[in-house]
């Protein structure tokens, strides 16, 4: 479970980072906790970058956040708790103020004892007589050892030195006087110090003590953020300001496959330096404990943001001495921000456990029954390998969750696309999780969240095992997303702020939604449908038969000019109207061209398919001068045609059977090849004739599918969507055209406040598409346009048209760009033809 903190630097006094301390070292994996500066408008913009990369499940905060910088957290980090800290009954500057109480428990740091007790980690060495620092619970304090070893009573509940001696033993700090007084109870099993020096004496040893700082990073996965010098060696940061102590625990981040029980930073007061003592000590627990160089030799870098490079120098040199074979350099840094890492040239930034041990990352897999399937108890490595006893293992930590899509659109058979999910649009609320054992749980427990990678992650413990989770349909996700009222909890107890974006109140596929996922499902799957009505060749016929929108009908269109010019008597020349008469013409000839935009040629036939079909392959073969004779002759089989007919046939885009006239009232009859009988009947005048017994087979087009391309555009929602599917690589998935209302429609006359093309998730982006058939946008769809964007928050809106992208068009998206801003991406995305499949291998 990884937490993240935000802190102001101006405001940022020793006691709230020594809390953060003490509860990252209570807390498996926490000695990898960011810290990350901010202001009430948002998070550092030098740290944006890394956190989201951190990808933190909690993100706690000590700086009172508005409700925009609440909502852009949610947006760019989709944490499961971002929650601000108001400690009950303490007020600032009381003794506590500081202390953290997390939404959701982590898993104790000290489950993993256990489990490095079971095995030998290095040859011929076997863990035993762990022993765990600890202090008294009179005034002790080594403020050294608390941050950069951490105390086991800071960390954890009293007693809990005592209560497991078959696991630890502790080494305890304690006063003099603490120590004579019979009184005050002791651990029999406990060695107790008056002197801290006794303590860093046995760090120095090579005695089995497990640091609570180690303990926490042991055994858990780290982020990988780029070999520099940075992950050479052992970092020591001297210095006492808020950017040297922020600096020493950040740095942690940069190191990475770190061996068990070696630690890898210390910081030092600069106070401390002069005394050589301490610094004797220090250099012991270096050479014993203190993470080697790249090399395998000892290696120190002496880092400070408030001490000035002389002085560090200064202070190297007096580690620079006979017994401490370590190489030691001085780097003064200007900020915290110095060990920020840099991920723009890196390939791949995602979590890694230490390679050297393979078995610790866990995986668990389930079967769906129909939309329903159990959460596998997939557990950290070590809870499986040696389970804790019971006051050590409480807490929760996080499960990824790759669901497989039911509605699967992977191009490759032997692939499927896993859920990826945005978090632009909170999708995840559709995925309804059920905890069905009785454990109780608190509220912080009963979230899921969206990791970075898209998948869907939620907390598990060992008190409750059994979780079922039942997958929505693709737009029934679309509609919860576009709806949903709540999408986070507060920020701040007792305030009205904002638990979501405003979205809308009511969404439904709109009729060109439907018309579009009638045509797609005229397919088994949607990458078959893309195969065929992207397919050059086969959208060719379509377009022959009537499968185009009305105004780009060219044919039409001239066809209407010369009639207007005969009926009108100006064949030259400009076209004008005037007159009632003739405006009247132009009506009654515009109404009658209106009737016609449904008689394009009714039918083709199979040798002008043929016609067609050869000319690809003839192009194809030219081109292919390797090929023999014989092998063209295969390619030229007409058998290759056939199947692709037929495939369009069983899927009901083409219908075969035959046009014939009847002889009486010359009416023109289609009898599909299921009707084909040996004497046909005409459907006026019911005169029967003999079938026809010559001429080709003819093949009429599916007249819904012509009328969805024709009066509702769809092919450019298809189209749209082709071109974003051709780029997912791991999941792909969309809702068609949506009618949104921001109120609630009472009545069916209530009409939609707007109308969305399509909403698509390409791995895990968001897309809002705007797909027009004609280049050019006016002002009320650029209104309607941008008001959809600010609700919705895609990451990119995409208008795609189908004509040449034209001046205006541009101009009407960089409007739109100037007033989403940069959180909104607008792209153009201009139809060309040569972009689809013209060669002969026609899908079949």
């Amino acid at each position: 479970m990884r937490v993240a903190y935000l802190v102001d630097t101006e405001e940022c006094p020793d006691p709230l980072l020594d809390s953060i301390f003490s509860e990252a070292y209570g807390r498996w994996g926490g000695r990898r906790t960011l810290i990350v500066p901010a202001k009430p408008n948002g998070v550092d913009a030098r740290y944006a970058e890394w956190l989201r990369h951190y990808d933190a499940d909690i993100i706690y905060s000590f700086v009172l956040l508005t409700d925009e910088a609440v909502a852009g957290v949610h947006e760019q980090h989709g944490p499961a708790h971002l929650t601000y800290h108001e400690p009950l009954g303490r007020k600032k500057g009381d003794e506590g103020y500081f202390r953290i109480e997390l939404p959701l428990q982590g898993l104790q740091s000290l489950s993993v004892a256990p489990a490095l007790l079971s095995r030998s980690w290095r040859i011929g060495e076997r863990l035993s007589d762990l022993k765990i620092i600890d202090k008294y619970f009179d005034q002790s304090r080594s403020p050294f050892i608390k941050e950069n070893f951490g105390f086991l009573s800071d960390c954890y509940p009293p007693m809990t030195g005592q209560n497991f001696p078959q696991l630890f033993s502790t080494l305890t700090l304690i006063s003099q006087e603490a120590l004579d007084n019979p009184q005050w109870g002791k651990d029999a099993r406990s060695e107790y110090f008056v002197e801290e020096a006794k303590i860093l004496e046995e760090l120095g040893k090579p005695s089995p003590i497990l640091p609570l700082a180690v303990a926490s990073d042991v055994l858990a996965p780290y982020l990988v953020t780029g070999y520099s010098d940075w992950s050479d060696g052992l970092t020591i940061v001297v210095g006492d300001s808020v950017d040297d102590r922020i600096l020493f625990w950040n740095q942690h981040h940069r190191q990475e496959e770190v061996a068990i029980n070696a630690i890898t930073g210390l910081r030092l007061s600069t106070s401390r330096m002069d005394d050589s003592a301490f610094l004797k000590l220090v250099k012991d627990i270096v050479l014993r404990r203190g993470r080697p160089s790249s090399q395998g030799s000892r290696s120190v870098t002496l880092r400070s943001c408030s001490v000035p490079l002389p002085e560090l120098d200064q202070m190297a040199a007096k580690l620079r001495t006979p017994d401490f074979w370590a190489s030691v350099r001085a780097a003064h840094h200007d900020n915290h921000a110095t060990c920020v890492p840099s991920f723009d040239e890196m390939h791949s930034v995602q979590y890694r456990y230490n390679i050297s041990f393979t078995e610790l990352r866990t995986r668990e897999t389930a079967e769906f029954r129909g939309n329903q399937a159990y959460v596998p108890h997939a557990l950290p490595w070590h809870i499986g390998e040696a389970a804790p006893p019971a006051g050590l293992r409480e807490g929760n930590w996080m499960v990824d969750l790759a669901i497989d899509r039911l509605n699967d659109h992977c191009r490759f058979a032997n692939m499927r696309h896993p859920w990826v999910l945005p978090r632009r649009l909170r999708l995840e609320k559709g995925f309804k999780v059920e905890w069905q054992d009785e454990h109780p749980q608190r509220y912080g427990e009963r979230v899921t969240r969206v990791a970075r990678e898209g998948y869907l992650a939620l907390p598990k413990s060992l008190g409750h095992r059994s979780l079922t989770i039942t997958i929505p349909d693709d737009i029934e996700t679309f509609r919860i997303g576009l709806c949903t009222e709540t999408e986070w909890l507060p920020f701040k107890h007792g305030k009205e702020s904002p638990r979501g974006r405003r979205r809308y109140a009511y969404a439904e596929p709109s009729d060109k939604g439907r018309y579009l996922l009638a045509v797609l499902e005229h397919f088994d799957r949607i990458p078959d449908a893309f195969e065929v009505l992207m397919n050059g060749y086969w959208r060719d016929i379509l377009i022959s038969l009537g499968a185009v929108p009305v105004e780009k009908n060219t044919g039409l269109r001239d066809e209407l000019i010369r009639t207007l010019r005969k009926r009108l008597g100006r064949p030259k020349g400009d076209l004008t109207v005037s007159t009632e008469a003739e405006f009247d013409r132009l009506s009654r000839e515009s109404i009658r061209f209106g009737r016609m935009t449904g008689k394009s040629d009714r039918f083709v036939d199979y040798g002008s398919l043929h016609a067609r079909w050869k000319a690809l392959v003839d192009a194809d073969l030219e081109a292919a001068t390797h090929l023999s004779e014989e092998d063209k002759g295969h390619y030229r089989n007409r058998a290759n045609l056939d199947r692709s007919i037929q495939y369009l046939c069983q899927h009901q885009i083409l219908f075969q059977g035959r046009e014939w006239q009847c002889r009486r009232c010359f009416n023109r009859n289609w009898a599909t090849v299921d009707e084909m009988r040996a004497t046909l009947e005409c459907q006026i005048c019911k005169q029967p004739e003999p079938a026809p017994v010559s001429g080709d087979w003819h093949f009429r087009a599916n007249s819904f599918v012509v009328e969805a391309y024709r009066e509702q555009g769809v092919e450019a929602v298809i189209w749209a969507l082709w071109r974003l599917w051709e780029t997912a690589r791991q999941s792909f998935y969309f809702a068609p055209s949506m009618c949104l209302w921001e109120t609630y429609p009472k009545t069916r006359e209530d009409g939609p406040d707007v109308e969305v093309d399509a909403l698509a998730v390409v791995d895990g982006h968001l897309y809002l598409c705007e797909a027009k058939g004609s280049s050019g946008l006016d002002n009320r769809q650029i209104e309607q346009l941008f008001a959809a964007a600010t609700r919705i928050r895609p990451d990119t809106l995409l208008i795609a048209c189908m004509d040449e992208v034209t001046a205006g068009l541009k101009a009407s998206a960089e409007v739109l760009q100037n007033r989403l801003g940069s959180e909104v991406k607008v792209e153009l995305m201009e139809f060309k033809a040569d972009a689809l499949e013209r060669d002969s291998n026609l899908p079949a």
